[in-house]
């Protein structure tokens, strides 16, 4: 449970929640992203503190503690275990390799205009990844990392997108799933080509999030209800 003052658990059984971060003000954990390689595995990121959270001996615990330093988060894709890169509204991309084990940062790198990649003050850099590529987005700006440095790019057809910074990409065993605000595309496993899924008719049409659930459910949160991929 992320809050302004840090991060809960609750445990099975119990009714109180368990406080992993003490309660300081302006300590918020804003965003848990599950490690897609362990599943015992989540970062928690604030704009002053990160996380590493593991379970041991049955029960959620912080393995680490990482200063942030004030980044504001924008997309993050997890390359492989461990490799993580996040955007950042403020501008550019940031790499932090962690040993997973024990949440320790053996390397943190920051990526600009000096590694392909154009930052504009004040201008959000978003990051997903789509079929093994690190796409960074800046405006309607589209770059890839090659491996050594950002270079423009394309991102795959996705019929209709007309706001890429907003994307946000999800990949399973059910395929590859992209959203906006406005837009939910699906390319089903093995296939090529990205298709996108009906519009809800709504009065208050747009979309909200998309997320898996640790449930093993992928759940799109719409303006006015919550739906559930079958």
């Amino acid at each position: 449970i992320a809050d302004r003052k840090g991060l809960a658990v609750l445990d099975p059984g119990q009714a109180v929640p368990r406080r992993l971060v003490p309660a300081v003000q302006g300590d918020a954990v804003r965003w848990l992203l599950a490690s897609r390689y362990d599943a015992g595995r989540v970062l928690g990121i604030g704009a002053r503190l990160a996380v590493w959270l593991g379970v041991v001996d049955g029960r959620w615990q912080v393995l680490q503690r990482l200063p942030s330093g004030g980044l504001d988060l924008d997309g993050a894709h997890e390359s492989g275990a461990g490799q993580w890169w996040l955007g950042d509204r403020a501008g550019g991309v940031q790499r932090w390799e962690l040993d997973t084990a024990t949440g320790q940062l053996l390397q943190h790198r920051q990526f600009g205009t000096d590694d392909g990649l154009p930052v504009s003050p004040g201008r959000a850099t978003r990051v997903l990844g789509i079929g093994g590529q690190v796409y960074a987005i800046n405006g309607a700006a589209v770059h890839g990392h090659d491996g050594q440095r950002f270079r423009p790019a394309v991102l795959p057809v996705l019929p209709g997108l007309e706001r890429p910074w907003e994307l946000t990409v999800l990949q399973g065993a059910q395929g590859t799933f992209a959203m906006t605000s406005r837009r939910v595309w699906w390319r089903p496993p093995a296939a090529t080509q990205f298709r996108e899924l009906p519009a809800l008719h709504s009065k208050t049409p747009g979309y909200a999030s998309l997320d898996w659930h640790s449930d093993g459910q992928l759940r799109l949160l719409a303006r006015d209800r919550l739906l559930q991929w079958a």
